[in-house]
């Protein structure tokens, strides 16, 4: 047994689990009370958690916190406080609400930490014997939708290491989007394709003997070392990528198409690592093609060309198997 592998794993979730909870900070008391009674009282180590995980909308540049999370579970808590009441707040609320759903479609479960006072006329907070009752209610919830799952035949595991580990999967046979699958580095996601080297540095890779791509995107606007500007992003709920390129401030035509992308886009996670997390397989539109132009009013419209667009074509499991029948 590798007691010392066990352990810095053990240490590696432990730094994981502390940080989430000091992510909140120390100015919002109800929500550091309440995200912290929901952890005790579940008390379930193989149940992963995330604190003030930032999602993207997909409509626009705007980021959004959930205050609470559980992957495997498709579920959010939002701790409503009273500084978040009023009008203005509520079209905020409503507005992540739905930017978050739209991103991830998990299920929002509610915590109000304040209550209307008819003789006042005003919202107050509740006390903590009320707040309590309703947090005892979600974790019934939550506790609910686990026992759903398991009672369905999937096994759920809190496993840090395995996590980020592609034996696990290659030996699953499969890797599904909705999944929130992640790797640490490009060699591990390549190792799901049958690559058996090294370190390797790139933004995309052929598999050997096939028309298909790996691909390691920044869905955001981002510049690199050349002082290239990449304007991508993923839109349609997680159905369609678009890549611009700018020059000096200037579009200029894009990459020639990948013919088939199996896309794990380059982000970080909440300890601040690099990740690559898995949004599916893509394929270049056939109305925007960065190599096909257009015969349009008595001329060649070359539009196109500073634009490329990739649809989903797989929204469920991608089969391991077919990359290891022959590998070398």
């Amino acid at each position: 047994m590798n007691y010392g592998h066990q352990l810095m794993g053990k240490l590696k979730k432990d730094e994981y689990i502390l940080k989430s909870l000091r992510s909140i900070g120390r100015n919002k008391e109800w929500e550091v009370y309440v995200v912290t009674r929901i952890i005790h009282l579940l008390n379930d180590e193989n149940l992963e958690f995330a604190c003030q995980q930032c999602v993207k909308d997909k409509g626009n540049d705007k980021y959004y916190l959930t205050d609470l999370c559980f992957p495997s579970l498709g579920l959010y808590i939002e701790v409503n406080e009273i500084g978040h009441s009023g009008k203005k707040g509520e079209i905020k609320d409503k507005e992540r609400q739905e930017a978050i759903q739209n991103s991830i479609s998990w299920k929002q479960l509610d915590i109000d930490t304040y209550k209307y006072d008819a003789d006042a006329k005003k919202k107050v907070n509740k006390t903590v014997k009320d707040v309590n009752k309703t947090i005892e209610y979600i974790v019934e919830k939550i506790k609910k939708r686990k026992s759903e799952i398991e009672s369905s035949g999937e096994k759920i595991i809190w496993d840090y290491n395995a996590k980020y580990d592609p034996k696990i999967y290659i030996n699953n046979g499969s890797i599904n989007p909705e999944k929130n699958i992640s790797f640490r580095y490009i060699r591990h996601v390549l190792r799901l394709f049958g690559y058996k080297k090294g370190n390797i540095q790139t933004g995309a890779w052929r598999i050997k003997c096939t028309d298909e791509w790996v691909w390691f995107p920044k869905l955001y606007i981002n510049v690199d070392k050349d002082g290239v500007e990449w304007i991508n992003k993923v839109e349609n709920n997680l159905k369609t990528i678009t890549m611009q390129r700018k020059i000096n401030g200037v579009l200029t035509e894009t990459p020639e198409l990948l013919e088939r992308a199996i896309v794990f886009a380059h982000q970080k996670n909440l300890l601040g690592q690099v990740v690559y997390r898995f949004m599916g397989v893509y394929k270049p539109s056939k109305e925007c093609c960065a190599k096909a132009r257009a015969f349009k009013d008595g001329k060649w419209d070359e539009t196109n060309s500073k634009k490329n667009v990739y649809h989903r074509v797989k929204e469920k499991e991608l089969d391991l198997s077919q990359y290891h029948i022959n590998n070398n």
